[in-house]
Parts: C-alpha cells; sequence; structure tokens
C-alpha cells in the first residue's frame, strides 16, 4: 500500500500515527534514537541545512522497517533511498527561490527515481528565536502573539463544549491579517475536532455523562413515583365503584337506609383518598336527615 493510502487509511478510522523527525546531519542523534525505532508508524529526514541523508537511511535500514520519508529543507538532501518525498512548500515564504525554483530544478530527478511524492504544504510560525529554516529561506514566520491572543480569549471548557464555529472565526479575525502581508488570502477555517495529552476533554465528558445520568435518574424515579400514585389514584377509584355498586344493589333490594350508609360512607372515603376532601357527614347529613332518627 502507498504510503499516502495509509495516511489517508489512519486519518478515516480516526487512528492516529506517530512520526519521528531525524536530523541527519547530527549523527550521535541518529545513533541514539536506532534501539527505538520500532514504536513510530514512520520515519522522516530531514534537516534545515547539510546532505547526509542517504547515509542517514542507509543506518536507518540496518535497524528498522519503518517507512522513511524525506522531509527535505534543500534539494541536496534528495535521495531515491527513500520510500517516498514530502514534495513542500512553504506556504509563507517571499521569494521564488523558495517557493517555486527548488521544486524546478528537482522535479525531473524526481520523476525518474519514480519515488512516491506526497505534496505538503507548512507555513512556518515565530518561535520566540530565529530557527535554522527561518535563516536559510529568508521566510517570514506567522507571529506567534496570534495564537497567544487567541488562546487568552477561549474558555477551553466551552471550547469544547460550545460551537466551534465561534473559534474558528476568532482564528480567522486573528490570523488573517498577517497571511493577507504574505500574499495568502484565507477564506475559510473550519475546526474539524479537538485533543488533548492530558486527557482533560475524556473528564469532561465523564462530567457531562454522569451529570446526564444522575437527571436521567432523578426523571425515572419521579416518573416512577408518578405512576404509583395514578395506579393507587385507579385502585381508590375502582374500590369506590364497587361501594356504589353495592350500595345501589342494597338500594334496589330496599335495604334500610342505615345499611345503605355504609357503602355510600365506603364510596366517599375512597374518594377522599383521592381527593383529600373528607365530606362524608356532610354527605350523610344531606341525604338522610328526613329518613333516620337521631339524623
Amino acid at each position: 500500500m502507498a504510503i499516502i493510502q495509509q495516511i489517508v487509511s489512519a486519518k478515516a478510522q480516526s487512528r492516529k500515527l506517530l512520526v519521528v523527525l531525524i536530523d541527519p546531519d547530527k549523527p550521535a542523534a541518529v545513533e541514539a534514537v536506532c534501539p527505538y525505532l520500532s514504536l513510530p508508524d514512520m520515519i522522516f529526514i530531514g534537516g534545515s541545512t547539510g546532505d547526509q541523508c542517504e547515509t542517514c537511511i542507509a543506518r536507518l535500514r540496518q535497524t528498522t522497517e519503518r517507512p522513511i520519508l524525506l522531509f527535505p529543507g534543500n534539494i541536496a538532501q534528495f535521495t531515491p533511498t527513500a520510500d517516498a518525498l514530502l514534495f513542500l512548500s512553504l506556504l509563507n515564504a517571499r521569494t521564488p527561490d523558495v517557493l517555486i525554483q527548488p521544486h524546478i530544478h528537482i522535479a525531473q530527478q524526481v520523476l525518474q527515481s519514480g519515488i512516491e511524492t506526497i505534496p505538503m504544504g507548512y507555513i512556518l510560525i515565530d518561535g520566540d528565536r530565529k530557527s535554522s529554516v527561518e535563516i536559510a529561506t529568508q521566510c517570514i514566520p506567522i507571529p506567534q502573539n496570534n495564537i497567544r491572543e487567541i488562546i487568552s480569549q477561549t474558555n477551553f471548557e466551552d471550547l469544547i463544549r460550545g460551537d466551534k464555529k465561534e473559534f474558528s472565526e476568532l482564528v480567522m479575525e486573528n490570523v488573517t491579517p498577517n497571511l493577507a502581508d504574505l500574499g495568502i488570502d484565507l477564506t475559510t477555517f473550519n475546526i474539524q475536532n479537538f485533543s488533548d495529552r492530558n486527557g482533560v476533554i475524556q473528564d469532561l465528558g465523564v462530567d457531562n455523562i454522569e451529570k446526564i445520568r444522575k437527571e436521567a435518574s432523578i426523571a425515572a424515579a419521579k416518573a416512577k413515583a408518578e405512576v404509583a400514585v395514578a395506579q393507587a389514584q385507579a385502585d381508590k377509584l375502582k374500590q369506590a365503584l364497587h361501594a356504589l355498586d353495592a350500595l345501589e344493589a342494597a338500594i334496589a333490594l330496599s335495604m334500610p337506609p342505615d345499611l345503605c350508609s355504609i357503602h355510600l360512607e365506603a364510596a366517599s372515603a375512597h374518594l377522599a383518598d383521592i381527593t383529600g376532601l373528607n365530606s362524608t357527614e356532610d354527605t350523610l347529613n344531606s341525604i338522610f336527615e328526613s329518613f333516620c332518627i337521631g339524623k
């Protein structure tokens, strides 16, 4: 499988790839990292100066079968012994010497080598001190203050749980003027996802999950209580109906009013359990005052 396809496949699966960048002009560093080259998925080789890439790749081949990609700082670092070439474009470069001329000079050699080429654009950002890339290319980096300003205006929790569009607009507002100075027109900027190394996002998710579970438990308990109340009321209504049926039967049999009143009192008591109003005596007095001695 081509290396670019491996990268695209990993992205489609939301699977992270670990890449190690090795400077071929630092032999001691190359030797120090060799025992650990089984850990990364891929290896980038390149530096801002020098031309020791081929020698470095030969050394790495002795210790690893991981794909080796050229991350060249100049055309002298090209070698077909690598597995792929990152065909770089420094987007905030200001001179043709950096933007296009190296590509023209090396294009035929790259084509004839048959090496896999992967187009790659990158932007140099200020690191509070001059980098070797800045010195070698005379590129003006994007001020880091823009990034700090964006972060200072952003609440992390709101960023994760809120609307990513607002953060995208904030980035556009701060970065667009600097890119315009470099001749780059930034028309859209979309945030796809956030990640962190310390598990903060996961912790926020756990907190949110627990909150949802708590609310769901409360809602379930409340619903269960309401069902229990409704069931109890239904039972009381059934009991009241049975008492009224018994009253109707007693009246049909011309039973004494005092006996009939027992059924009416029972029905009234059941209804009172539902309504909270106890009017048994008033009801009985109204009905039986002209029938029963003492009433």
